[in-house]
């Protein structure tokens, strides 16, 4: 567990995208007959949103490198200050993701990793059901390019 996990939730989180944002196919090429989850619950909602953006990713990269951090010292190894960090662990934390805790006047973050495994074997079930599917349309596909004189 540990930056392996982030990198394969980063690898796949243009998959994620496209999940969120698919509608039911137009065609009838037997497509329909795929299921294809696109009313995901409020806390996916939050998780997927959490994970899709770059710099929530790094920060996350940083937190599983570091254990636990401020957000200044998190900004001081970012290119973006110590709000935007802020505001990111917020978003972060409403996923689940990271948990706070306050250390004397300061509020120290920490991944929560039990959290980050199931987002990521959510992310492999995701990725498997789209690799399935892109192999059903591939048959389908070399069907009717073999039908075709």
């Amino acid at each position: 567990m540990g930056p392996d996990v982030t990198a394969h939730v980063r690898a796949r989180s243009a998959d994620m995208q496209l999940l969120v944002a698919y509608r039911r196919p137009m065609c009838n090429h037997g497509l329909h007959d795929l299921s294809f989850p696109v009313s995901p619950t409020a806390p996916d909602d939050r998780l997927w949103a959490a994970i899709a953006d770059p710099s929530r990713r790094r920060v996350l990269d940083l937190l599983v490198e570091r254990g636990t951090a401020t957000p200044t010292v998190l900004a001081a190894s970012l290119p973006f200050t110590r709000q935007a960090v802020s505001k990111h662990l917020a978003v972060l934390q409403e996923a689940g993701l990271v948990e706070s805790h306050r250390d004397g006047r300061e509020v120290r973050y920490a991944v929560r990793l039990e959290r980050l495994d199931v987002a990521a074997r959510v992310v492999a079930h995701v990725a498997a059901d789209w690799d399935r599917r892109l192999m059903t349309i591939k048959r389908i596909a070399e069907t009717t390019h073999k039908e075709k004189p």
